[in-house]
C-alpha cells in the first residue's frame, strides 16, 4: 500500500520557547495530506464547487508519541483507510524524514455535506475517483 507523503516545512510560528512544535499544528498537517488525496483524486474540481458539496471534519484523534522540533525534517504521510457512505477516514503519520522515527499518529473522520448543512451519500463520480485512486496510486486499503 502507498501512503500519500508531503514534506512539512516547520514554520517558526509552529513552535514554543523550547523550539517545539505546538500540537495543534499537527492538525493542518493532517489537512494537508487530506487535500493532497482529495487533489490526486481529482475529487478539487469545479464540480465539487459547482455542486456545493463540502467534506468537513466530524472526529478527529491524534497520538502523539514524541515532540517535533523546529530542526526537523518530518513529512506527513496520509492514506484512506475506509469508505462508507458520505464517510472517508484517513490515517496520518508523523515520520521524520531522516531517521524514519513516528512522531505522531492520527485518524481523521469527514463526512460529505450538501450546501453546507445536509449530510449526503457520495455521487457516483466522487465514488469512481476515490475506488480509482484506491486503485491505482494507494494500491488498496490498509490492513
Amino acid at each position: 500500500m502507498n501512503w500519500m507523503t508531503i514534506p512539512i516545512a516547520i514554520r517558526f510560528y509552529e513552535v514554543d520557547s523550547y523550539r517545539i512544535v505546538n500540537n495543534m499544528f499537527y492538525l493542518a498537517w493532517f489537512e494537508m495530506g487530506r487535500f493532497a488525496i482529495a487533489e490526486k483524486a481529482g475529487i478539487v474540481s469545479d464540480r465539487f464547487e459547482k455542486e456545493n458539496l463540502r467534506f468537513v471534519v466530524k472526529h478527529i484523534e491524534v497520538e502523539y508519541l514524541r515532540p517535533v522540533y523546529f530542526k526537523d525534517r518530518v513529512v506527513c504521510e496520509s492514506s484512506i483507510c475506509s469508505v462508507v457512505g458520505s464517510k472517508i477516514d484517513f490515517l496520518h503519520i508523523i515520520r521524520n524524514e531522516i531517521n524514519k522515527e513516528i512522531h505522531t499518529k492520527g485518524r481523521t473522520e469527514v463526512i460529505l455535506l450538501k450546501d453546507n448543512k445536509m449530510q449526503i451519500h457520495m455521487p457516483e463520480w466522487i465514488k469512481q475517483c476515490i475506488d480509482i485512486y484506491l486503485e491505482h496510486y494507494q494500491k488498496g486499503l490498509p490492513k
